[in-house]
């Protein structure tokens, strides 16, 4: 489990299931959300096989940017994990997966969070690896989509209140 990931409620009743992992998003299984596994699991072993053998750099001496969470969802894919996130558990394997609600509600693309009855832990996306002025970007970028949301909070409501149609009609009166 990553250091940014939030326990919101306890995973006990998970325990019994053997395996256990969460997609990130849509296409991604994540080992860094939360994994459960009993002792000498299957699953668990052939993932950790992958970094065995594993250059993390090429012959140009720049780094392979290759996430864990393409490694791992490959390997449930062998097995017939069906990506995207179909929403529902998948037991692939002996693996239970588990829909993005579960230990990953919150969409660090969007900034949205997606948190239901079902979710277990929060992924804070902290991104403590990037250096500052990457990590500087994302936060302009995070407020900018943040005000860009405020602002246009009214436009959504009236949306939604009027409908798409109605509410075309009544905005292109006034772009006139």
């Amino acid at each position: 489990m990553d250091t940014d990931v939030e326990l919101i409620r306890s995973i006990d009743a998970m325990l019994p299931l053997g395996c256990f992992i969460g997609f990130q998003h849509e296409q991604f299984v994540s080992n860094g959300l939360i994994v459960g596994a009993e002792p000498h699991n299957a699953f668990i072993q052939e993932n950790a096989s992958v970094y065995e053998n594993l250059s993390f750099s090429n012959q140009e001496d720049s780094y392979k940017l290759t996430v864990c969470q393409e490694y791992t969802t490959n390997i449930l894919q062998k097995y017939g994990l069906i990506v995207p996130d179909t929403g529902k558990i998948q037991i692939v394997n002996g693996v239970h997966v588990f829909p993005s609600e579960y230990f990953c509600p919150y969409d660090h693309r969007t900034f949205q969070m997606n948190k239901t009855k079902n979710t277990y832990a929060i992924h804070h996306f902290a991104s403590s690896w990037w250096d500052e002025k990457r990590r500087k970007e994302y936060a302009v970028l995070k407020a900018r989509v943040r005000l860009d949301r405020i602002i246009h909070t009214p436009n959504r409501l009236l949306r939604g209140v009027l409908g798409q149609e109605r509410y075309s009609k009544i905005k292109s009166k006034f772009k006139k």
